[in-house]
């Protein structure tokens, strides 16, 4: 896909980027990989505007290939192969980024692997650098598809971080999806463009499985391929709710996706589970909110702890007055908006 830039216009030897890349929250769950990076069924996803990485770079040109990172300040050897391994991949098909010595800053406006899927966004982040690298040195842009493609070298899910709004991954009938790169949904009803998102955290430390691992569990669990099924009918489903402003059957499919995610795992071979008692308080009191303040609001969750509550925007004020007021058992809460700038 990126074969036309394999030979450099010219070679800038320093060559500078200063970019940012948000998280998403996936609405129907990617959950299983095949090949390398292929998800094994589409997933749908939220754009947020606030939940960003930061990144830096500085790339040198100069004999032998080098990566330094540095996360908050500090040098982070553990985040130093991820990137490493991203852009010795992309190279297969641009090889002249080996010949370039690398120096990384990055920070999160929140918690790192606590569930936010912060691999989203740093290696969307780390997509836009290495398309600045292109810019200078081939003299093209990238498109949208291209950069989606390299992200999701790096993360699955970082492929859907390229793009505002709601953002589809992974081949299915609905649309004109691809496994190599996210495309932009778009027919979305006014009312689903004023969804936000608050993060309630009860945890913020790493979680005690990787997703990646996660996804490995999936290759021989006995319910791949009913998961599979039913993920491709929650597509549907979904792309359908947006378009016509379906707001409650969306939240409650939404739910059930975050549900099915966490069953999955504690139904795996080597079965583990990432939800704790604050997480199942938090989801206990979203439905009484739902039944006794008669606000539609919905929960999701990512690979980890911590809750998303989405919600359409008319009902905010009311939401965190309610949150201030239930004394959850909450470190922090992060309220965010879906990015949907053109």
């Amino acid at each position: 896909m990126l074969g036309k830039f394999r030979i450099p216009q010219k070679e800038e030897l320093v060559i500078n980027a200063e970019v940012s890349a948000p998280s998403n929250i996936a609405l129907v769950k990617y959950w299983g990989k095949k090949n390398f990076q292929y998800p094994i069924n589409p997933s749908l996803s939220l754009t947020l505007k606030h939940a960003q990485t930061k990144m830096k770079m500085q790339a040198h040109y100069r004999e032998g290939f080098q990566v330094k990172v540095f996360f908050n300040g500090a040098l982070t050897p553990s985040f130093h192969q991820k990137i490493e391994n991203l852009i010795q991949v992309v190279a297969q098909e641009v090889p002249w980024l080996l010949h370039y010595q690398y120096e990384f800053h990055s920070e999160n406006t929140f918690p790192h692997s606590a569930g936010i899927a912060s691999s989203a966004s740093s290696m969307a982040a780390l997509a836009k650098c290495l398309a600045q690298m292109i810019k200078v040195n081939c003299e093209s842009e990238l498109s949208s598809s291209a950069l989606s493609y390299i992200a999701r070298l790096g993360s699955g899910s970082a492929s859907r971080s390229v793009y505002a709004g709601y953002a589809l991954w992974g081949e299915c009938q609905e649309e004109y999806s691809s496994n190599d790169y996210a495309i932009k949904v778009k027919n979305i009803h006014p009312l689903m463009k004023t969804l936000k998102d608050v993060v309630l955290i009860t945890d913020s430390q790493a979680k005690k499985k990787s997703s990646s691992a996660g996804h490995n569990e999936m290759d021989q669990h006995i319910f791949k391929d009913a998961r599979i099924t039913q993920a491709n009918d929650n597509i549907k489903k979904s792309l359908t709710f947006l378009q016509e402003g379906n707001w409650r059957q969306l939240g409650e499919l939404v739910e059930r996706e975050a549900l099915t995610l966490h069953a999955l795992m504690m139904s795996s071979q080597n079965y583990f589970w990432l939800l704790s008692p604050a997480s199942l308080e938090i989801m206990n009191w979203v439905a009484k909110i739902r039944e006794v303040e008669q606000i539609e609001c919905y929960f999701t969750i990512d690979a980890g702890p911590n809750i998303h509550l989405l919600y359409l925007a008319q009902d905010e004020e009311k939401l965190k007055k309610l949150v201030t007021e239930a004394n959850l058992s909450l470190k922090m809460t992060l309220w965010d908006e879906g990015d949907f700038d053109e």
